[in-house]
């Protein structure tokens, strides 16, 4: 009986560890997705409400990136998000010193 409560118990927390990293990498990939389709939306000059480029946008980014970081554990995706939010904070800096440029 022991042994099936130890199993059960490694199990959940197997199965609690995949759903954390599945739905970090949802996140990750969805602001990425969410990024470029709102870069493509104002590249096409459509209005501000969601359109089928929008949506398309974000449905293959977030397909690529899932395809994309299928073989990554937590670290890596951890250590992507600190990349990506970097890079945002520098191209903030850039937009904020050069508003004229």
């Amino acid at each position: 009986m022991p042994e099936l409560v130890g199993r059960i118990q490694n199990g959940l927390k197997q199965n609690s560890s995949d759903f954390a990293l599945i739905a970090l990498k949802l996140v990750s990939g969805g602001v990425v997705g969410f990024t470029l389709a709102l870069i493509v939306q104002e590249i096409l000059g459509q209005p501000d409400e969601l359109t089928l480029a929008f949506i398309f946008t974000l449905c293959v980014t977030m397909g690529v990136f899932w395809r994309l970081t299928r073989s990554w554990g937590l670290s890596a995706i951890l250590v992507f998000n600190l990349v990506a939010v970097l890079t945002g904070l520098l191209l903030r800096l850039y937009v904020m010193i050069a508003p004229n440029a």
